[in-house]
């Protein structure tokens, strides 16, 4: 007992043998005096410090007597050192006046680098985003956290419904048929990065998908490390050739407890841009019936116009509450927050409906969050520190059934045509079910995240240093689909009108071990070497249990097990990933360092007959401006010269070196048929990337610039290919045959414009060039993204970016000629054969008299298509590529009358950035289910009537025929056989993505209440404008999100716009306070 007493009190009061003295100070901004709170002010050799209070007071307490470096740091300061001499039983003073900085190669990072290291000594790119110049952005999640950050760094929202995950790409693609997304590290230990509803039963139709991302507490998040490559991110190996995202949470400095709280309101609303549906009566009798529920008179032919999506629309609310404390002693720190959100989001749908009695609308858009993190570090010693890190999260989320689905209620509401609105189809929705039976669905998941990490740095002695980490991250996710019984409420739909009910639960678990010690040493005067040497180990563990129940024999049984048809769905995934590296890095009198270093890597998923892979690496950091020889050159202040290579890599799925089979259910009994061919010799994919850069200081580093150039080789792309189906193996077998290429620039510009006491403005910009090409497939065919579906255009060629769009192109003509053959002499037609067709045409020719359906040119042979390149193939024709030339992101932060501060940011994509419009390509050419867009409608009425007089009558003039003829022909004929005609459009946009303005409360306004020392108000909006040169609802809205679709999907199904939701509006309303 006595002994565990004696632990815990070398627990609670370490170092109090030891420590003899204390170093007290005050930090202040340079030039205008005014204190920094919250900087930090640490002890390097004994990794102690403290952070300093509201006056910008700090104390270090219990520092053995000894010579130290002391370092004052702060976000846009740049880091200052002292070297102390601390005797025994004495107190000094240091004080720290800090300068602005927009260039701080002092800054320390550990992503990448084996362990804390300086910026100037890595001869790659690193990126940091401080969460703390994200207080006053309007954010809500990682994902947005992230966006519009940094070059290269794109996060693709894919839609705007409440709750929904991004896809995040560094630097393009570096996999043809594996993921794409970079890994993610929570304070050292991997987490899962997934997205969707698993891989059973369970589906929204592409959108609506979370992201295990956004599960992450954003008041928790200190900093984000980013690693944007395979030079870069070497030490990780296996995995991480898409690049790193490390998230670093908050921890607590030495001090009294400090309390923060947060308070957040706000509204969402979606902008009304989506044209209207638009339809005409073919006869009388359809008038009369339009008049009626309509509630106005309307003839035949007359163009009547509603918008069925925008009264789906309701204002969302959206609330947020967090709180924090930190503190601690010299022996033990700690910071722990609560957070709890709750967003009713801007679908509606809820009033005006034609409901029977008692019916509701089920869809709805809420995400619901509570979250809890805590980190706690423990220094028993000086020697030793232990680290631990926690993150609970409970979330519920609803989201309605979306995009390319044809049971969406959003999606029906776009198909549907004024002309079919009747007293059990509100909307007049032409095929599938009514959108008010589509609202009777519901998709609904709650998952339960824990993650924790244990970290523990030891030094025994001042040149060696022994870093371990352990954690775990577990995830149960529970996903439900549900269509009730009886939830055709108009009897329209035939679909399992008895009922459907799908689950699917998703259990996962990533362990991670980390252990890595380093040896610094002074070799000479000038030569300093830092060694390490480490290894890294992962357990990644997925259990997908899914069900479906359809038909169920009544309302109230809310069970699969209680249908009269049932289906399962049950695997299981174990990969093991095993690494050692070394690293040696020679630092020449702190301006030149050389760092050469690898990892060796073994996989589960790598085949039989290959073992491990090992990726070198190799850097150079030369920094002219901190040599002895250096003069200042004009304005230029600091330079840094840098330059890298390396390599990474990409396993396989962890069953696709096996030879499988799969089971078969037959009236006859259970057997198992051929699955997986398999293929001893998989590997991974090998990434080499070489960079090299430069940071430029200019005006005492008060202006930054960043550049980079970067260039990257995939060998041994996994490529899918068919063999010879002997021995009943019909499915593509993974191989190591192709090559992808890819190469970028990166810009980056930040700093103080112009300061004072009472203003300042502080600007920033980057952006990012992205050059990408499959140049080997192995003689393996083209790939198409999106299975067979034909309107999906997505192509994977030799010689072209992956994912490029290819399709139909009308066959070219002269002034004279149009692409029409009416005469059928396989020629295109003069204008004057065209009108005389024409004229002897009369509505009653083109018109169905049953369901108005106009009989359009719309078949081969009749409409001409081009075959550039004469191989008979129609749909080969390159058009485009879903990814722009340039992105990036420029804004502002203003500074006036001192406590106001206004920020801004936009974020733009341009150059051969084209989009497959599918949402039109429906609405305005598929007769069943479109033709009701605007221009569509006037284009098919004008060509069946020949134009109609001011009294609504036809005038079958040819002259009216022939022009909506070629307005169908060059802007509304589209779809199969047409796949890519007058759908792929250009998509360049510049987006208003956050404004906010802030105001802080002056500390001499706060005596008064009731001991709070820091007040701020600020006014946030999200997605304010779009300018774009794009003809459809939103560029950015695409057919699948995170986590939903195949892999394939995944990587490159781009650039597709599929009767997704826009981007919402968001305004924010926060309140900031502490004590």
């Amino acid at each position: 007992m006595r002994i565990g007493y004696a632990l815990l009190l070398a627990l609670l009061l370490p170092g109090s043998v030891l420590a003899q003295g204390t170093i007290r100070g005050r930090v202040v901004d340079a030039e205008t005096q005014d204190p920094i709170p919250g900087a930090n002010v640490v002890v390097r050799e004994l990794i102690r410090g403290a952070a300093t209070d509201i006056d910008g007071n700090y104390t270090i307490e219990r520092v053995p007597a000894g010579t130290y470096t002391l370092e004052a740091s702060f976000v846009g300061y740049r880091t200052e050192t002292r070297r102390v001499t601390v005797e025994e039983g004495a107190t000094i003073t240091v004080d720290f006046a800090l300068f602005q900085t927009a260039l701080n190669l002092q800054e320390v990072v550990v992503t990448g680098a084996g362990g804390p290291v300086e910026v100037k000594r890595l001869g790659n790119t690193i990126a940091t985003i401080n969460a703390a110049r994200l207080e006053i952005a309007p954010v809500q999640n990682l994902s947005e956290m992230l966006m519009a950050r940094e070059p290269s760094v794109a996060v693709l929202p894919s839609g705007g419904i409440t709750g929904e995950g991004a896809r995040i790409r560094i630097r393009g693609s570096a996999s043809l048929s594996q993921s794409n997304e970079p890994i993610v590290y929570i304070d050292g230990i991997r987490v899962n990065r997934d997205g969707g509803f698993g891989s059973g039963f369970v589906g929204t139709g592409g959108g609506g998908s979370p992201s295990r991302l956004d599960d992450l507490d954003p008041e928790a998040i200190e900093r984000i490390e980013i690693l944007k490559g395979a030079a870069a991110a070497t030490l990780y190996g296996t995995e991480a050739s898409n690049g790193v995202i490390q998230i670093f949470t908050k921890r607590g400095a030495v001090g009294p407890p400090r309390f923060s709280f947060r308070i957040e309101q706000g509204a969402s609303w979606y902008p009304k841009i989506y044209p209207d549906n638009t339809g005409w009566a073919w006869n009388q009798a359809v008038a009369d019936t339009m008049s009626k529920y309509f509630g106005r008179p309307i003839r035949p032919y007359e163009l009547v116009r509603a918008n069925f999506m925008h009264e789906m629309f309701e204002t969302g609310y959206h609330q947020a509450y967090s709180a924090s404390v930190s503190g601690g002693t010299p022996g033990v720190t700690y910071f722990v927050n609560l957070r709890w959100s709750d967003e009713d989001g801007p679908f509606g749908a809820k009033d005006g409906r034609w409901y029977p009695p008692g019916v509701r609308t089920r869809s709805a858009d809420i995400n619901r969050l509570a979250q809890a993190s805590a980190t706690v570090n423990i220094f028993p010693s000086d020697k030793l520190r232990l680290g631990i890190s926690t993150g609970l999260t409970r979330r519920h989320y609803e989201t309605p059934n979306n995009n390319n689905n044809i049971y969406a209620a959003f999606t029906l509401a776009q198909f549907s045509k004024p002309e079919l609105v009747r007293y059990n189809n509100q909307t007049g929705s032409p095929a599938f079910m009514t959108v008010n039976e589509g609202l009777q669905q519901s998709y609904t998941q709650d998952v339960d995240r824990f993650f924790g990490s244990l970290n523990l740095n030891y030094r025994p002695s001042r040149p060696l240093m022994v870093d371990a980490t352990f954690g775990i991250d577990v995830v149960n996710q529970l996903s439900r689909e549900v269509f009730p019984f009886r939830w055709n409420i108009d009897n329209f739909s035939g679909y399992n009108p008895e009922g459907v009910r799908r689950i699917d639960d998703l259990n996962s678990l990533d362990i991670t071990a980390d252990i890595k010690a380093t040896h610094r040493v002074q070799l000479s005067s000038s030569l300093e070497s830092t060694f390490i040497l480490g290894t890294q180990g992962f357990i990644t563990r997925r259990i997908d249990e899914s069900a479906e129940g359809r038909r169920f024999p009544g309302p109230g049984i809310d069970v699969t097990g209680g249908a009269a048809e049932q289906e399962v769905f049950e695997s299981y995934l174990e990969v093991v990933n095993l690494g050692i590296f070394a690293q040696e890095q020679i630092g020449f009198n702190d301006y030149l360092f050389l760092t050469v270093g690898g990892r060796l890597d073994a996989n589960s998923a790598f085949g039989s007959e290959f073992d491990a892979v090992f990726y070198p690496k190799a850097s150079l950091s030369f920094i002219p401006s901190d040599a002895p020889f250096w003069r200042p050159l004009g304005p230029i202040s600091s330079l840094r010269l840098r330059a890298a290579v390396g390599q990474s890599g990409l396993q396989p799925g962890a069953f696709d070196a096996l030879t499988t089979y799969v089971p078969v259910a037959s009236s006859s009994g259970p057997g198992i048929v051929p699955g997986n061919l398999g293929n001893p010799e998989l590997k991974p994919e090998i990434s080499t990337e070489w960079e090299v850069g430069m940071e430029l200081g200019l005006l005492q580093d008060r202006l930054a610039l960043q550049a980079t150039y970067w260039d990257r080789t995939v060998t041994d792309a996994l490529v899918d290919k068919q063999f010879p189906v002997t021995g009943g193996f019909r499915a593509s077998q993974l191989t190591n045959i192709g090559e992808l290429k890819g190469r970028g620039i990166e810009l980056g510009f930040q700093g103080t414009i112009y300061s004072s006491e009472q203003f300042s403005v502080d600007l920033f910009a980057g952006a990012s060039y992205l050059w990408e090409q499959v140049t080997d497939m192995g003689g393996a065919p083209p790939i198409k993204v999106g299975g067979s579906y034909p309107r999906y255009r997505n192509f994977i060629i030799e010689g072209y970016a992956p994912g490029a769009h290819f399709g139909a192109k009308l066959l070219p003509t002269d002034a004279n000629h149009l692409p029409i053959d009416f005469n059928g002499d396989g020629q295109p037609d003069s204008r004057d054969e065209v009108l005389a067709y024409l004229a002897t045409l009369t509505p009653e020719d083109l018109i169905n008299p049953s369901n108005g359906r106009v009989n359009m040119p719309s078949s081969l042979g009749l409409v001409l298509l081009a075959d550039e390149d004469g191989d008979g193939d129609l749909l080969d024709h390159y058009l485009g590529k879903p990814t722009p030339d340039w992105q990036g992101s420029f804004g502002a932060t203003i500074r006036f009358l001192r406590n106001f501060r206004l920020y801004t940011a936009f974020e733009f994509k341009a150059g051969n950035y084209y989009v497959n419009n599918l949402t039109f390509a429906f609405r305005q050419a598929n007769a069943v289910i479109g033709r009701n867009l605007p221009w569509s409608a006037e284009v098919v009425r004008d060509y069946a009537t020949g134009g109609v007089d001011a009294n609504g009558n036809p005038m079958n003039d040819p002259q009216v025929r022939l022009r909506a003829l070629e307005r169908w022909l060059n802007e509304v004929l589209a779809l199969a056989p047409f796949s890519g005609l007058n759908t792929i459009k250009p998509a360049d946009f510049l987006r208003w993505r956050e404004l906010s303005l802030t105001y802080d409360v002056p500390r001499s306004q706060l005596q008064r209440l009731w001991g709070i020392d820091r007040l701020s108000f600020t006014l946030g909006v999200r997605n304010l404008a779009l300018w774009t040169r794009y003809d459809g609802p939103d560029p950015e809205v695409n057919a699948v999100g995170r986590g939903s679709g195949s892999q394939l999907d995944q990587n490159y199904l781009d650039g597709v716009d599929a009767f997704g939701f826009v981007m919402p509006r968001r305004v924010t309303f926060t309140v900031r306070f502490g004590f």
